[in-house]
C-alpha cells in the first residue's frame, strides 16, 4: 500500500492563507483546515529569523475603496483592470480630484515605523498619469517617486532607498525602504503625481492603477494578501522542514521588549547604544550594552508576578561572555549563561530552572522558569561563571533583544511589545462536516508532532469527534505523558496515560474497528482492545479538540486519516523510524495566493 494514496485526508504543513491551512488530500479543498488565532504571532522563517505572522502589517491590503483614507482623490474604482500577480480583474484605479494639493490614499498601521528598517510596497501601472509616489511618514519626509514609463525610482529623505521591479504588462512593484536612519510614523501613503514630487492642480479625471499594498519589517518581502490580518497559520522552520506551530494563549508582560534605552528599563553602570546590530528577526533593532562599572552592569525592570512564570531574553556576546539573568531581588532567583559556548554555567539558584537555545548568528535565547514569586527582570554582564556573582569589568559589551515574561512552565514564541503588554491568542486548526472522510465503522488516526513542553495539563495533540465530548478520540499531553482518550455515546472506551514522555518528536497512530483497536507510538505497540466500540466522528481537530481546550505547545509535522483500520504491521512502519515523513514529499511553500 501507499500511506499517502490510501489516506482519505492528509495534512502536511505547506500552503496557507488567512483562515486556512491547506491539506494536500483531498485535492478539491474539502479537507482544508479552518485556522483561527485572532492575533499576530511570530515564527522562525526559512532564513532562520524570527518573523511576525503575517509579515504584511497592512490590513485590508487590497481593499482600497473602504478601508484606506483619502486626501484629494475619489473613491478608488474596483475591478478596473487585470492584476499583475494572477491576471484576475481585481486591480484598482485611483483618480485625483480637481484640487491644487497633494493627492493620495493612506492607512495608519499599528506598531509600524519608528527608527528601524521597514519597507512599504505596492504595484502600480500608468493610466492618464505616469508618475506616482509612496511615503512612510505622515510628514512626507520619507518616501519616493516612481516613473511608471521609464521604471526609474527616486528616493526622498535621508537614508531611504527606492526601487521598481518590472511585473509585466506595464505593472511595476514600487518599493521604498527606510533603513533606520529616520524616524517614521505609522502611516503609509500611495500618491498620484503629475511628474514632480509634491502638490499640483488635479484635473478630476486622471489617475493610475494600483494593486496589493504591503508594509513589512526589514527589506522587501513577497506579497502576502491580508484582510483583517488575523487567523494566519504559522509554518515554523526551526527544524528545517515546515511544521504547523500551535501554542496556547500567552501574554508578554514585559514592555518595550526591544528598546532597552527606554526609560521603562533602569540602567545600572552601563550605556545603551540602540539599534546597533542585527537582531534575531533580521532587522537592525538589537541594543548594545556597555559596562561602565565593575558591579551590576546592565538593565532591569521591576514587576511583580506569582505562580509559575517563564522569563526569557535573546542575548549575544560582545567582549563580555557571561550573562547573569536574575528574576528576583532579594532573594535571588538566577542563572548564568555562557554566550560563547551556549551553555549554563555555575550552579543555578534554588527555584530557577534555566535553559538556553541557540537561534543562530551567535544569538541565544536565555530562559528561566520559576514558581517562586518574583519581582524583577534583570540582565547583567559578568566576567566570571559564579551564578550569584554580579561583578564585571569596565568596557564589557553584549547585545540584548526580545525580553519576555509569560505565565506558564515553558517559553513560547516571542511576543513583541512596546508601551503595553501584548497577548497572543491560542492557535486552533480544525475541519468539521467530514464524516465521509472518517471511517465510521473502522479507521486510523495518525499524527507526527514535536512537543516543546514537558509538563502541560491536558494539552491537545489531535482529535476526531462529532463535535461533542460524547463521541471522540483524543490524544493529550497530560502532565508530560502521552494520554489517549476515546468515548462512544458518552461511554469511555479508553482513558490511558502512557509512560511515554511527550517532550520531543513522536509518531502516534490509533487503528480501530469494532472489537479491534490498537495504539502505536514510535513503532511500538502500546495497547490493544478487543471490546472496542467505534465512535461516530465528523470532524478533525489539530493541536486542539472539539472543546477548544488547551492548545498543543509544539508543532505538527503531519496528520492523516484513513477509512480503514491499518494492519499492525502497517502501523508499526507508519509510526517507526524507518518510515520517511510525508513532509519530505511536500513543497515547502511559504504561502498560497487565491
Amino acid at each position: 500500500m501507499s500511506f499517502l494514496t490510501d489516506a482519505s485526508l492528509v495534512f502536511i504543513p505547506s500552503g496557507y492563507k488567512e483562515d486556512k491551512a491547506y491539506s494536500i488530500k483531498p485535492t478539491d479543498g474539502s479537507g482544508d483546515l479552518t485556522f483561527t488565532r485572532a492575533s499576530d504571532g511570530t515564527r522562525v522563517n526559512t532564513d532562520g529569523l524570527v518573523e511576525r505572522v503575517p509579515w504584511n502589517l497592512a490590513p485590508q491590503s487590497n481593499t482600497f475603496n473602504t478601508t484606506w483614507s483619502r486626501t484629494n482623490t475619489f473613491v478608488p474604482t474596483a475591478n478596473a483592470t487585470t492584476n499583475p500577480i494572477n491576471g484576475q480583474n481585481d486591480a484598482w484605479k485611483l483618480v485625483e480630484t480637481a484640487v491644487n494639493d497633494f493627492h493620495f490614499i493612506y492607512q495608519n498601521i499599528a506598531n509600524f515605523g519608528g527608527v528601524q528598517q521597514c519597507t512599504f510596497s505596492f504595484y502600480a501601472k500608468a493610466a492618464e498619469r505616469t508618475t506616482c509616489s509612496a511615503f512612510l511618514s505622515q510628514s512626507g519626509n520619507v518616501g519616493a517617486s516612481f516613473n511608471l514609463s521609464t521604471g526609474v525610482a527616486t528616493a526622498s529623505g535621508t537614508g531611504n532607498t527606492a526601487s521598481m521591479q518590472d511585473a509585466g504588462n506595464g505593472w511595476w512593484r514600487c518599493t521604498v525602504t527606510n533603513n533606520g536612519s529616520a524616524s517614521v510614523s505609522n502611516q503609509v501613503r500611495i500618491g498620484i503625481q503629475d511628474g514632480a514630487l509634491g502638490s499640483y492642480l488635479g484635473d478630476g479625471t486622471s489617475g493610475i492603477y494600483i494593486y496589493a499594498a504591503q508594509a513589512n519589517e526589514g527589506t522587501l518581502k513577497p506579497y502576502f494578501p491580508t484582510t483583517n490580518r488575523q487567523d494566519v497559520p504559522r509554518l515554523d522552520y526551526s527544524n528545517g522542514c515546515p511544521c504547523l506551530l500551535l501554542e496556547p494563549q500567552r501574554t508578554n508582560l514585559e514592555k518595550y521588549s526591544e528598546d532597552f534605552s527606554n526609560a521603562f528599563w533602569t540602567k545600572l553602570n552601563c550605556t545603551i547604544t540602540t539599534n546597533n546590530t542585527t537582531a534575531p528577526n533580521g532587522t537592525l533593532t538589537a541594543d548594545l550594552i556597555t559596562s561602565t562599572g565593575t558591579n551590576e552592569t546592565g538593565v532591569y525592570h521591576s514587576l511583580s508576578v506569582s505562580g509559575t512564570n517563564t522569563w526569557s531574553i535573546y542575548a549575544k556576546k560582545g567582549t563580555g561572555r557571561y550573562l547573569l539573568f536574575n528574576t528576583n531581588s532579594p532573594p535571588t532567583i538566577a542563572a548564568k549563561f555562557d554566550l560563547q559556548d551556549g551553555v549554563i554555567v555555575g550552579t543555578p539558584s534554588t527555584g530557577a530552572t534555566p535553559s538556553i537555545q541557540s537561534v543562530g548568528d551567535g544569538w541565544y535565547r536565555c530562559i528561566i522558569t520559576s514558581s517562586t514569586s518574583t519581582n524583577r527582570f534583570t540582565v547583567f554582564i559578568s566576567d566570571n561563571t559564579t551564578t550569584d556573582d554580579f561583578s564585571s569589568s569596565v568596557g564589557l559589551t553584549y547585545y540584548l533583544w526580545g525580553a519576555q515574561v509569560e505565565q506558564g512552565s515553558y517559553p513560547t514564541s516571542y511576543i513583541p511589545t512596546t508601551s503595553a503588554a501584548v497577548t497572543r491568542l491560542a492557535d486552533a486548526a480544525y475541519k468539521t462536516g467530514i464524516s465521509d472522510l472518517i471511517g465510521q465503522s473502522e479507521g486510523t488516526l495518525f499524527v507526527e508532532y514535536q512537543s516543546t513542553n514537558n509538563g502541560g495539563s491536558g494539552e491537545r495533540i489531535i482529535a476526531i469527534s462529532n463535535g461533542t465530548a460524547a463521541n471522540r478520540i483524543v490524544l493529550f499531553d497530560q502532565l508530560g505523558k502521552i494520554r489517549v482518550y476515546t468515548a462512544t455515546g458518552s461511554a469511555v472506551q479508553w482513558d490511558i496515560t502512557t509512560s511515554i514522555n511527550t517532550l520531543g518528536h513522536h509518531k502516534i497512530a490509533i487503528g480501530y474497528k469494532t472489537n479491534d483497536a490498537v495504539l502505536y507510538i514510535d513503532g511500538t505497540q502500546i495497547t490493544t482492545d478487543t471490546t472496542y466500540s467505534v465512535p461516530a466522528c465528523s470532524a478533525i481537530y489539530v493541536g486542539t479538540s472539539e472543546a477548544y481546550g488547551i492548545s498543543l505547545a509544539g508543532v505538527i509535522n503531519q496528520a492523516a486519516i484513513y477509512k480503514t483500520r491499518l494492519t499492525n504491521d502497517q502501523l508499526e512502519v507508519l509510526t517507526g523510524d524507518s518510515y520517511q515523513s510525508y513532509t519530505a514529499m511536500a513543497d515547502a511553500l511559504t504561502y498560497y495566493y487565491d
